[in-house]
C-alpha cells in the first residue's frame, strides 16, 4: 500500500467533483429547461409550464408527416401529426424549444443560433 502525498488526494477530490458537475450539467440540458427557480422536465403538463414560465414568447404549429408509425413520447402515431412548439427567450441565452402534445411537455431542446424575432407582416 502507497501512501499518497496530501496533494495528489486533493487533486483527486477536485477532478471528481469537477467530473459530477460536468454530468450533471450535460443531464440538466438534456431534457430540462431553467424557468427562474423552476426546473421545466419532459412530461411536466403544458399548464404548469405557463403557471411556472409564463406564456411563451412564441407559439408554433408544426405537421410533422409520418410514414410509417412512430413513437412520440409515450404514444404511437402514423400519417400527419400536430404538435406545438413552445419558444422562451431567455436573455442572451439560446432559445428553449418545448415541444408539446396532448397537453405535456414531449421534447425540450436549444436552439442552436439565436434568431431574432421577425416582425409579423400579415
Amino acid at each position: 500500500m502507497s501512501i499518497q502525498p496530501p496533494h495528489q488526494d486533493r487533486k483527486r477530490e477536485w477532478l471528481a467533483a469537477l467530473l459530477l458537475i460536468v454530468m450533471f450539467d450535460a443531464d440538466a440540458r438534456t431534457d430540462s429547461f431553467r424557468c427562474g427557480t423552476h426546473l421545466i422536465r419532459e412530461g411536466d403538463p403544458a399548464d404548469s409550464v405557463q403557471q411556472r414560465c409564463g406564456k411563451p414568447d412564441e407559439v408554433r404549429r408544426v405537421n410533422e408527416y409520418l410514414g410509417k408509425p412512430e413513437a412520440i413520447g409515450d404514444k404511437c402515431y402514423s400519417g400527419q401529426v400536430s404538435l406545438e412548439q413552445w419558444v422562451y427567450r431567455r436573455g442572451s441565452n439560446r432559445p428553449a424549444i418545448l415541444t408539446i402534445d396532448a397537453g405535456k411537455v414531449n421534447n425540450i431542446h436549444f436552439d442552436p443560433v439565436s434568431h431574432v424575432q421577425e416582425p409579423d407582416c400579415r
